[in-house]
């Protein structure tokens, strides 16, 4: 329960709790005292027993750390997908098309997403023709879980305008038409020209109700990719800027072109996210050095040439924007390097902390590369969880050796390469919990990180990659007063229960945002008990 202790002031009093301050100096403490949005002190309950606060917050000795920081969230894409067509409990072509129909009473586009085909008991996409059977004049747009690759009825081809001749389009090869399948190129035009369709309303309500849901998972800051070359018309910047304030999380954005002009003009200091260097496992799109297992020839594909990809790198760094690409497949994280290399060989290597997002399937020796460069890894350990299993769908499209080789976590870090952990929401849903349960729990062991280590790359890990680590990511004096409570301590928890853990406090920017501590009442979630 929080005790208003005066009506004058700004200041907040957390006692009895059982704080992880991740600072090395002071690692635990009992009590801290918030004002003006940040840290001041950092104790025992003695030590600050005398402290002046307006409000009093008993932690009834819960853990707390620093709140989390989600490193990679496509935050319009999340917000979006909360209220579109959920086909994740879809078993076949029939249960997706009637969820479809169920759902497309309210008129205009029906968007759909998080399908999973080889879920379903036909273990394929649903066809262009299935889903005309359901809507023949109104679009639908069906979205595969990873979003490299979707699946459009004819309405939604030709309210695209996308032509035959697109790279991404695939054609049945008896009748030379349209599956309604897209991949690379193709499912990129079709996402972002949909998103441009998006009205300033909807847009704003979606990254309003991402950020609370994010907020409700112990989330304080995102790294937040928006925006895209293909929707030069788009506001997303502008509509995010104008609401920052009336959110419940620090937004750190990240603008998707590779036009340094434009993104000088709107006044960033980082440019990409997820440029997309390949695509998915999943989607087979990923760019490997050896054949996927359950499709003989196939690298998976590369999107950006050498020069392309060293030019944007190149006219990047002569202007100082820290750079992030999407990288999956150790062909993928080659070019990158190789192109990095060539741009650093000139201008020096520096504290720029250019970054490589997902990484996936890393080789020992492009770590050390990656190491030399001093470029971090945006990693999401969730992506073990959903596809790491025996037999899972890792192990299907790569086999075993290279399956267990994926998502190295501490590989990396025994190589001095900086790391942060991200959801990649909605690939994966914004849950820190679940992320630091999936790192710790890793089906190699020798990916596997501490419970300490996979925190960290929930706060302190996020805050480096973004150059924050000096502001966030730790409970110090000076600080922004970013908290998260848990039902309990994962340090004295079972490793493989981890995820079981709930979220009971969030404090952001020294407001409490969510309180369901054993006292508060549940209506003082996602209300705010107060400012400090």
């Amino acid at each position: 329960m929080v005790e208003k202790t005066d009506s004058t002031g700004n200041s907040l009093l957390l006692c009895n709790g059982q704080i992880h301050t991740l600072d090395e100096a002071k690692p635990l403490a009992e009590a801290v005292l918030i004002e003006s949005g940040g840290f001041r002190r950092v104790g025992s309950n003695d030590e600050l027993s005398s402290a002046h606060a307006s409000l009093k917050l008993d932690l009834q000795g819960v853990a707390v750390f620093p709140g989390f920081i989600d490193s990679h969230v496509h935050l319009l894409s999340y917000g979006l997908s909360l209220r579109e067509v959920d086909l994740t409990s879809a078993s076949s072509i029939d249960d997706v098309l009637d969820m479809i129909r169920n759902a497309g009473e309210k008129g205009g586009v029906v968007r759909a997403s998080l399908l999973d085909p080889e879920s379903l008991r036909e273990g394929r996409y649903p066809t262009r023709a299935e889903l005309d059977s359901v809507f023949k004049e109104r679009a639908v747009f069906v979205k595969r879980r990873d979003e490299h690759s979707s699946i459009l009825n004819s309405a939604a081809f030709k309210l695209l305008g996308l032509s035959g001749e697109m790279t991404g389009i695939e054609v049945d090869p008896s009748t030379g038409e349209p599956t309604g399948v897209l991949r690379q190129r193709a499912n990129q035009v079709a996402l972002e020209r949909f998103h441009g369709m998006i009205d300033e309303g909807e847009m704003k309500d979606a990254y309003i109700e991402g950020c609370w849901n994010a907020a409700e998972k112990g989330v304080t800051t995102v790294h937040c990719l928006i925006g895209a070359d293909e929707s030069p018309e788009r506001k997303d910047w502008e509509i995010l800027k104008g609401i920052l304030e009336e959110l419940p999380v620090r937004i750190v954005p990240y603008f998707q072109t590779r036009d340094v002009n434009k993104i000088l003009g709107m006044g960033l200091d980082r440019i990409g996210g997820c440029i997309l260097v390949d695509g998915s496992i999943g989607s087979r799109t990923a760019a490997f050095s050896e054949d996927y297992c359950d499709d003989p020839g196939n690298k998976g594909c590369l999107y950006l040439g050498d020069e392309e990809l060293t030019s944007f790198f190149e006219l990047s760094e002569k202007v100082n924007l820290q750079i992030a690409v999407h990288a999956i497949g150790d062909r993928a994280v080659e070019q990158v390097i190789n192109c990095y290399e060539k741009v650093l060989a000139k201008s020096g290597v520096r504290d720029q902390r250019h970054r490589i997002e997902h990484a996936e399937y890393v080789r020992e020796e492009q770590f050390e590369r990656i190491a030399r460069l001093k470029i971090c890894l945006g990693m999401q350990p969730a992506f073990e969880g959903f596809w790491g299993q025996t037999e899972g769908m890792y192990e299907r499209r790569l086999g075993k050796d290279r399956a267990r080789r994926l998502n190295s976590f501490n590989t990396a870090l025994k190589h001095g390469v900086r790391i942060a952990g991200g959801s990649d929401a909605p690939i994966t849903p914004v849950d820190p919990i679940y992320g630091i349960h999936c790192a710790v729990n890793h089906p190699s062991e020798e990916s596997r990180l501490s419970v300490e280590r996979a925190i960290k790359m929930f706060t302190e890990g996020g805050a480096y990659i973004a150059h924050k680590e000096s502001e966030i990511g730790v409970i110090k004096p000076g600080y922004l007063a970013d908290v998260v409570g848990l039902s309990a301590d994962p340090f004295s928890f079972k490793p493989d229960k981890i995820e079981d853990i709930q979220v009971v406090l969030v404090i952001q920017n020294g407001k409490v945002l969510i309180n369901k501590l054993p006292g508060s009442g549940q209506a003082e979630a996602r209300q705010g008990a107060g400012y400090a």
